[in-house]
């Protein structure tokens, strides 16, 4: 069983079944996406080994993680991921989650600076789009990670295309 067949049927056409990423270290990887995803985002996990992990929130899909190789560095400017956003409902909850993952690497860095990933960029209004409001991050493969918070408004308010698509920035 690899949590696969714990997924309800998809509830609308479109909607994200599931997004797998390979990861560097595994035990590493749970520690990191078992605190992300149960105790920050309330996703709940529906399966954890050495060779699978996998969490499930209703409307988003399932979120995985297995074994990649070691030996190649993750560059998010390659084909392939750039990096991963979650979405929350205001920007008290982008500046909570930044508190609490800065804790979270403190805790777990010991004499390993940055294995288990660190803070890209601190909360702050980006020009992305207006009042586009975000914390971006890293796991310890070194996939960029983000949590948003967009406003309903925000997005009548930029109707270009391109005025959703984020300049490329490290």
């Amino acid at each position: 069983m690899t949590g696969h067949d714990q997924l309800p049927p998809a509830d609308g056409l479109g909607q994200l079944h599931h997004l797998s990423l390979s990861v560097v270290d595994m035990k590493k990887s749970i520690t990191f996406y078992k605190f992300l995803c149960e105790d920050l985002l309330q996703y709940t996990n529906l399966h954890i080994s050495d060779q699978h992990s996998m969490w499930y929130k209703f409307g988003f899909g399932a979120l995985g993680i297995s074994p990649g190789n070691p030996t190649v560095e993750h560059n998010r400017y390659n084909p392939g991921l750039h990096h991963l956003a979650f979405a929350v409902t205001s920007r008290q909850e982008v500046d909570a989650f930044h508190d609490k993952i800065a804790a979270f690497y403190q805790k777990h860095e010991g004499d390993h600076k940055g294995s288990f990933g660190k803070i890209l960029d601190p909360p702050a209004e980006y020009q992305y789009m207006p009042k586009y409001y975000a914390v971006f991050f890293t796991d310890p493969s070194g996939f960029k990670l983000e949590l948003v918070h967009t406003p309903p408004e925000a997005y009548a308010a930029s109707s270009k295309v391109e005025d959703h698509v984020a300049p490329k920035k490290d």
